[in-house]
């Protein structure tokens, strides 16, 4: 049986099912969506047809079922459609509006949802059945289990919105998850793929599928920047950053008759056998789905909608009440004459790019940015007070070659705060070392308090921070240090960069015996010293607040060394000195991180903008070479390449 996965993180992209049956006892069925079809009928060519019946020695013979049409709610509307199958749900037969054009006679037996007909010749007939008045009123909550990236279940579960039953999956029957309401209960069919709930009245039931085995493998890899051509591995797919997938077939498919495909920033994979999909995806301009919210009435409601300054103009939103029948509009602002009680949305730009398709559950939809690097400022005014988790990774310190000398790893802050309606937050994300090979000029570190170096060194990691109400320096809430940049001399002598703190950074390596012209540690309280040297030389610069200390322009001759700088954090790292001989050089320590809490505003040197409402609980600040997750949910030990923040919306209240 062919296979459908839908994945958003690796999750499904599906719609709510609802389904609206009169009897004292019935059933709701979920059939598969490949079923559904734009015409449908059934064609005879021999003497026994599919639906059943004698029909004698005819030619021909079409059987075409047409259902009262329903609206969105589900209520009954004018006119007809053809429908893929005899329905046992939701619709009773009409005798008398059924017919055959050549006068075939029809035995519908409404117990066993089957049509028997009786021809002689060619015929076509015609069954009707009308949409019921909807005294049932039964609502599935589906969710599927989530899958890693190589198939495993996990402990998690996704809700489904559709009326396809994910293939792969068996019903989960601990009534702790799959429950209904009012007691009635839930059973599964494998053979049919399909539920049925047994009711006499309104209900409503959470159904919780777990994966069988899974025979599906994805491999997914993101652009690290616009045209940047390096990817990184990755378990799901940002929010805040728009996606193409590779134009290049070789990084965009699926081994076997397997296929894969790219909708609304969603990998979709039908999988026909065992399979390894791969998709790598580009970073585009595209609209990204700021946040939305829902202000019921009686009997209406107004549903507002925002885009995020990350993307491009939204020119038209896209909403649906049921997450299948789509609404266009070009207002930010829509009035209905009903209340809302979910809502699905959707942006599209002038070039008819579609940003992921967002469902509120009934709730207002805040934003969970996740910020990557930029060389400016990123902003984010607060749409809606309450707790909002902070985190920051730094960048890491340049180096000639990784392979010999690494540049020092960047660190990782995180913590909590309550943020009102309207505070302003300025996110500055940290540029990754470079190394300079030239003898005239010094490199500049990275972006957000990377110290310079001088020829053969490595400049510091640039700091990661998020600011509150100003872009200030001493409006720093939350920052994670950047990785001291590493020596290297003709990947021969090599020493690599400190690590970022946490509250002690790193210091820098150096080689042999010549520990002094190391860069020092940078603490909660003072920026780290620059290496010395105890010859004719010239020592390293001492990091500061908010930036990392850089190397001198001594001795830039081909045959002499010039160290690596320190990087940026709430304190920079030292640099180290440069010696007048390569076998001296030596290496940047890390800047520090900070978490701004009632144990951690003392170290606030004097003039800070921030006041106690600004504190931080749950706050941790991490060394880069400790293992955390990296922005995209992988583990790593300390961070890697440029900075990233991220801002997550928890609620109006901690549980």
């Amino acid at each position: 049986m062919k296979k459908s996965r839908k994945l958003e993180r690796f999750k499904a992209l599906l719609f709510k099912y609802k389904n609206q049956i009169i009897a004292t006892s019935a059933i709701i069925i979920l059939a598969l969506i490949t079923l559904y079809v734009s015409y449908a009928y059934y064609n005879v060519t021999d003497e026994k047809p599919i639906i059943g019946g004698q029909v004698g020695d005819i030619a021909d013979l079409e059987v075409r079922i047409m259902a009262q049409n329903r609206d969105a709610l589900g209520q009954a509307t004018d006119g007809y459609s053809l429908y893929p199958y005899i329905p046992r749900a939701g619709y009773t037969y009409n005798r008398d509006k059924s017919y055959c054009t050549n006068n075939a006679i029809i035995d519908y037996d409404e117990a066993n949802f089957k049509a028997n007909i009786t021809a002689k010749k060619m015929d076509i007939c015609y069954l009707y059945f009308d949409s019921t008045d909807a005294i049932l009123d039964i609502t599935l909550n589906l969710y599927a289990q989530n899958l890693d990236t190589d198939g495993n279940p996990l402990n998690t579960y996704t809700k489904l919105t559709t009326k396809s039953l994910p293939i792969g999956y068996t019903l989960n029957t601990d009534s702790s998850k799959t429950k209904c309401q009012n007691g009635s209960k839930v059973t599964y069919d494998p053979a049919e793929n399909m539920l049925y709930v047994d009711t006499d009245g309104k209900e409503v039931c959470d159904v919780y599928m777990d994966a069988l085995d899974v025979d599906i493998k994805v491999d997914l890899y993101l652009e690290t920047a616009l045209n940047s051509g390096s990817y990184k591995k990755a378990n799901e797919i940002p929010s805040n950053v728009y996606y193409e997938k590779s134009s290049d077939t070789s990084k965009f498919n699926c081994t076997g008759n397997s296929t894969i495909d790219y909708q609304n920033q969603e990998l979709v994979i039908n999988a026909v056998d065992k399979t390894k999909c791969v998709a790598y995806l580009n970073v585009a301009n595209g609209p990204i789905a700021e946040s939305s919210s829902i202000m019921n009435k009686k009997g209406s409601a107004i549903i507002n909608f925002q885009e995020s300054n990350l993307g491009t103009n939204v020119t038209k939103w896209h909403y649906s009440l049921d997450g299948q029948n789509f609404t266009e509009t070009t207002d930010n602002s829509v009035s209905l004459d009903q209340n809302v009680d979910n809502l699905y949305f959707y942006g599209e730009d002038q070039s008819g790019h579609e940003s992921r398709i967002i469902e509120t559950n009934g709730q207002d939809y805040i934003y969970n940015g996740l910020f990557n690097y930029s060389s400016t400022v990123q902003t984010k005014q607060i749409e809606q007070s309450g707790y909002y988790k902070l985190e920051v990774w730094g960048a890491q310190g340049g180096s000639y070659n990784k392979t010999y000398a690494e540049g020092g790893k960047g660190g990782y802050s995180v913590g909590t705060v309550y943020l009102e309606a309207g505070t302003n937050l300025f996110v500055h994300t940290g540029g990754s070392g470079s190394y300079n090979a030239s003898l005239t000029t010094v490199a500049s570190g990275g972006v957000n308090g990377g110290g310079n170096a001088s020829y053969h060194g490595g400049t510091g990691g640039g700091a990661t921070d998020i600011r509150i109400n100003a872009d200030d320096l001493y409006a720093r809430v939350l920052v994670a240090g950047g990785g001291g940049g590493a020596y290297t001399y003709n990947n021969t002598y090599k020493a690599a960069g400190g690590y970022a703190g946490g509250v002690l950074s790193g210091v820098g390596n150096y080689l042999d015996n010549f520990s002094s012209w190391a860069g020092k540690s940078a603490s909660l309280s003072s920026g780290g010293l620059g290496g010395v040297a105890v010859d004719s030389a010239y020592n390293g610069g001492a990091g500061i607040f908010g930036e990392g200390g850089s190397t001198s322009m001594g001795y830039n001759d081909a045959s002499l060394a010039s160290s690596g700088a320190g990087g940026g954090g709430f304190y920079g790292g030292g640099a180290g000195a440069n010696a007048n001989d390569f076998k001296k050089g030596a290496a940047g320590a890390g800047g520090s991180g900070y978490a701004y809490s009632e144990s951690t505003a003392k170290y606030y040197p004097s003039g800070c903008l921030l006041n106690e409402s600004y504190y931080l609980i749950n706050s941790k600040v991490l060394n880069g070479n400790t293992n955390f997750l990296d922005p995209f949910g992988n583990d790593e030990k300390g961070h890697s390449g440029s900075g990233y923040a991220k801002i997550t919306y928890l609620g109006p209240t901690l549980s």
